[in-house]
């Protein structure tokens, strides 16, 4: 198999595990080979394995009906995360885990992202609260800092903001 069919390959591995990103998301993943995936996205285009429209990433051009911006931040912070710390596996939690939106393994330590924005704070501090504590460290995705405030998790790692444009801004928690 030649590197080009390997990039391929992993690009859209990354794009099933997600089912829609951004195009710079899915570059992203690839840190030190960004043309290459480039140029791996344009291929699977023409191929037409994935959808491109709009600077979104998807596998079928119904796949834009999976964008939700609760996962596209945590995709974010995955990244960031990734630029300091090796993660050795990552996948998208599902529906049943909610907030839970990401839960990936770095250094033997299970993390999960969590999306909690106003009207999701009575319903994550009535699930964690009956949930035995799992060991899994959360990194906590808020659509206001002053939301902070009224959460009740143990094992919070990080708390963060993450900006339209994917840049995460990290809080000091108390």
């Amino acid at each position: 198999m030649t590197e080009k069919m390997e990039m391929e390959l992993s690009v859209l591995s990354v794009i099933k595990k997600y089912n829609v990103l951004t195009y710079n998301q899915v570059i992203g993943f690839f840190p030190g080979e960004e043309k290459a995936a480039g140029r791996a996205l344009a291929a699977l285009k023409n191929k037409r394995r994935v959808f491109i429209d709009d600077f979104i990433v998807a596998l079928t051009g119904e796949g834009y009906s999976n964008y939700d911006t609760g996962t596209m931040s945590a995709i974010w912070v995955l990244l960031d995360f990734m630029k300091h710390r090796l993660v050795q596996d990552h996948f998208l939690a599902q529906k049943e885990e909610f907030p839970v939106r990401i839960v990936f393994i770095s250094n033997s330590e299970m993390y999960d992202i969590l999306y909690i924005g106003q009207e999701d704070i009575k319903i994550v501090n009535g699930i964690f609260s009956r949930r035995a504590d799992s060991g899994c460290k959360h990194i906590v995705i808020v659509t206001e800092p002053d939301l902070l405030l009224d959460i009740e998790l143990s094992e919070i790692t990080l708390c963060c903001m993450v900006n339209g444009e994917g840049r995460v801004n990290y809080y000091e928690q108390n």
